[in-house]
């Protein structure tokens, strides 16, 4: 016979109310940190409840990730086990730390660094050494799989901590991480077909480059 296994977000209550208005102001969102509904009663005892991924074992993993490619993706390393850790630790609703996100970061990374698209996004036809070309296209990775996500008043605190972590990995001093997400979302702003009358609010700005980027990198 075949046996099947599968593995599946938990049905648990989160304490946050009822109903809760979206950020549209339009809607209500579901009380559950998963939006799932809870298993059939004949599969209670077949369910094996197991913990997340750790700190340690996400090391291990982009250790082993790293050592593929002979060293090349350490300092991103660190900085994607900042970005882990920034996520558990800021627990916000439907957003939870996984495996996926580091291969996100990881997809995202080799995006700017090989596609024709990311490279010009990255250097918007100007010139930067190697070092600055290699933060620039860290940080944009960053960005997409992290800092986007976040609600507005964490993103400071983001920053703070991924440019604390930048210096410590010797990122270049004319590097910025915000500077490099708003001259890369200018610059594909200006380099769309935008209709009169339109302002470049950042909004529009943000949900323009990660729409663009996404598409071209999926």
């Amino acid at each position: 016979g075949i046996f099947w296994i599968a593995a599946m977000n938990p049905f648990i209550e989160s304490k946050v109310p009822n109903e809760r208005i979206t950020y549209t102001g339009t809607g209500v969102v579901s009380n559950k940190p998963y939006a799932v509904r809870p298993e059939p009663t004949s599969m209670s005892s077949l369910i094996l409840d197991f913990a997340q991924l750790r700190t340690e074992n996400e090391a291990h993993f982009l250790q082993a990730i790293s050592e593929l490619h002979q060293g090349k993706l350490e300092e991103f390393t660190h900085l994607i086990l900042f970005g882990q850790e920034f996520l558990r630790n800021y627990k916000m609703e439907r957003v939870e730390a996984s495996i996926r996100d580091i291969m996100r970061a990881l997809q995202l990374f080799k995006y700017f660094q090989k596609s024709e698209a990311g490279k010009e996004i990255i250097s918007r036809h100007q010139a930067f050494d190697q070092s600055e070309t290699k933060w620039r296209v860290m940080y944009l990775a960053m960005a997409l799989a992290y800092y986007f996500r976040l609600e507005s008043r964490r993103k400071d605190i983001f920053i703070q901590g991924l440019e604390q972590k930048g210096r410590n990995l010797n990122c270049p001093s004319s590097v910025f991480f915000i500077e490099v997400i708003e001259q890369s979302m200018t610059f594909i702003f200006e380099n769309s077909e935008i209709p009169p009358g339109i302002a470049q609010t950042s909004s529009l700005a943000e949900n323009l480059f990660c729409v663009v980027v996404c598409v071209d990198a999926n």
